[in-house]
């Protein structure tokens, strides 16, 4: 396949408006770094320095964080071993080391496996649903063997990202854009 995409653009949902520009007080609150390691036969997720390793038994939140704000992952080492995925809400690439078509600054994932990265900054929008959420290794045995956490998204049920529309002004909620930017 030698042919190149032609650039486009398309109008998204609120939640996935374009996070690339947001106002840095919005991201300062929330940003956090996630490494995840083979060491031996336990994986190992650390979050701020500190290990996580869920067990037999349910460990604490990792995080709490309020609805409606946006989070920033510094996602270091390990990328190339592991298959990163959080659960209901996707992730944003901000920045990465990566050559890859695939993996492209602005781009939207559910997961990212990175092959060669050495690290990926991404961001997710903490739209609307509050309770856990599970971030993991997507590879079944390294996520039996310990690599997952979760944290608690607190507030409001519905609560959405106040600026999502000065990020994204063509950005719409519900199910379906308005007729009006379908050129009707």
């Amino acid at each position: 396949w030698d042919e190149a995409l032609a650039p486009f653009s398309v109008r998204r949902p609120c939640y996935l408006a374009d996070l690339r520009n947001a106002p840095e007080a919005d991201i300062q609150r929330n940003q956090h770094t996630l490494t995840l390691t083979n060491n031996g036969p336990q994986m190992q997720l650390f979050l701020d320095g500190v290990r996580y390793i869920w067990g037999h038994e349910t460990p604490e939140a990792a995080l709490t964080l309020p609805v409606g704000e946006l989070v920033e992952f510094n996602v270091t080492d390990g990328l190339h071993l592991h298959v990163f995925h959080s659960h209901v809400n996707p992730s944003q690439i901000i920045s990465t080391d990566l050559e890859d078509p695939w993996y492209k600054v602005g781009d939207w994932h559910d997961t990212i496996f990175a092959g060669v990265a050495d690290k990926f900054v991404i961001r997710q929008n903490l739209d609307y649903f509050t309770g856990r959420i599970v971030m993991h290794c997507h590879l079944l045995t390294h996520e039996d063997n310990g690599m997952m956490l979760y944290w608690n998204i607190t507030g409001q049920e519905g609560t959405r990202y106040p600026a999502k529309e000065k990020l994204d002004p063509t950005c719409y909620e519900g199910s379906f854009p308005d007729k009006k930017y379908w050129g009707q």
